[in-house]
């Protein structure tokens, strides 16, 4: 579904904030994949969700926060995080942004 994209999403800005996977310090003792995915599954399953690291701007820390709701319904679509304050940050429109809008609403 696209609200599991937008947790993929999520997870991808805090690897890219940190250089490392989502839960890699919970998961540095998993030796494969599948067990990975079972450990993710277990901690999701218990209402817990990547640590989105300190050092961001509160914006961003919202933005990635969103994408992070255990219950897909919760998420927001990506027309909404469009809208979002971190996105807006910059006094230079998001080049695309307008297109990108137009392409999300066949989705919602």
């Amino acid at each position: 579904s696209t609200a599991a994209d937008i947790w993929s999403f999520a997870c991808t800005m805090v690897e890219l904030a940190t250089a490392k996977y989502p839960w890699a310090s919970q998961l540095d003792h998993v030796s494969n994949p599948m067990s990975a995915l079972f450990a993710i599954k277990k901690r999701t399953d218990a209402g817990e969700v990547p640590e989105i690291p300190k050092h961001l701007p509160s914006t961003c820390v919202s933005f990635i926060a969103a994408g992070f709701h255990i219950a897909e319904g919760a998420r927001p679509t990506a027309c909404v995080l469009l809208e979002h304050d971190f996105l807006h940050m910059s006094h230079t429109p998001v080049k695309g942004k307008d297109w990108a809008k137009e392409e999300m609403d066949d989705f919602d």
